[in-house]
């Protein structure tokens, strides 16, 4: 019976140089030696292989189905803060840029479909609402952007304002229960507003006239980060499609 051999079988000429049995017996044990350590790897390899292909597959393919891409957790081209921990380290730098604060009537003036419009489009689409891949103590990843907060209770107010206005001079009525809702959100929203400034105090220096004590309002420039850098960051971060400025 002939012989397997590691390579190949020695060739009919080469008879007087070929290995004794003895020598064959040893590469033979060697072989299975060697296999016993190979095969016993490469179940686990392949294991490991294709358990981490499924696993990116599914990451791929939630990633695809939720409003949020995938490459939004980079936030490509931003800055961040090496130094945040939580939530904050994936909120990006936002670059700083000088504005002058100017009256501006699209904001200001009576509620009518232009002003509405002008409020609308501080809002990007989410309304501000984002997902981040971090659990917080309510066990979701959803987080809502404070300043969409605060722009929202400033608009509230605005309209509760006018309501206000327009019952004192008789134009409109509102029933006790639209009114009391009316003021109980009104209390709530005076009170962020006035934490959240207090909390991000704006340091420009307004010029006061020595003689008469008249505050220079406008026309005062400001340093302010980008605030449409922010909108832009949140759009891409959103959780869902939602618009408006009220919830």
């Amino acid at each position: 019976m002939p012989h397997d051999h590691p390579y190949a079988t020695v060739d009919q000429n080469e008879d007087a140089h070929a290995s004794d049995p003895a020598d064959e017996i040893s590469i033979s044990e060697e072989k299975q030696h060697l296999c016993r350590k190979t095969c016993a790897f490469r179940p686990s390899l392949t294991y490991f292989l294709v358990s981490g292909a499924l696993l990116f597959l599914s990451f791929i393919s939630g990633s695809v189905l939720h409003p949020v891409s995938l490459s939004n957790f980079n936030t490509i081209d931003r800055p961040h803060s090496q130094d945040q921990d939580g939530p904050r380290k994936f909120v990006p730098i936002l670059p700083l840029e000088t504005k002058t604060f100017e009256f501006n009537r699209t904001f200001a003036d009576d509620p009518s479909e232009n002003v509405t419009a002008a409020w609308l489009s501080l809002i990007p689409k989410g309304q501000g609402v984002i997902r981040l891949p971090l659990r917080h103590e309510f066990d979701s990843t959803i987080y809502n952007i404070a300043a969409y907060h605060t722009l929202h209770c400033l608009y509230t107010l605005r309209e509760s304002f006018f309501s206000f206005y327009d019952i004192s001079t008789g134009s409109v009525t509102l029933d006790a229960a639209e009114t009391a809702h009316m003021l109980k959100h009104g209390r709530h929203c005076i009170e962020y507003i006035r934490q959240a400034l207090m909390c991000n105090p704006d340091l420009t220096l307004e010029p006061v006239a020595g003689g008469t004590g008249q505050l220079k309002q406008w026309g005062i420039q400001r340093q302010c980060q980008d605030f449409g850098e922010l909108s832009e960051w949140a759009r891409e971060m959103r959780a869902s499609d939602n618009e408006g400025i009220t919830r």
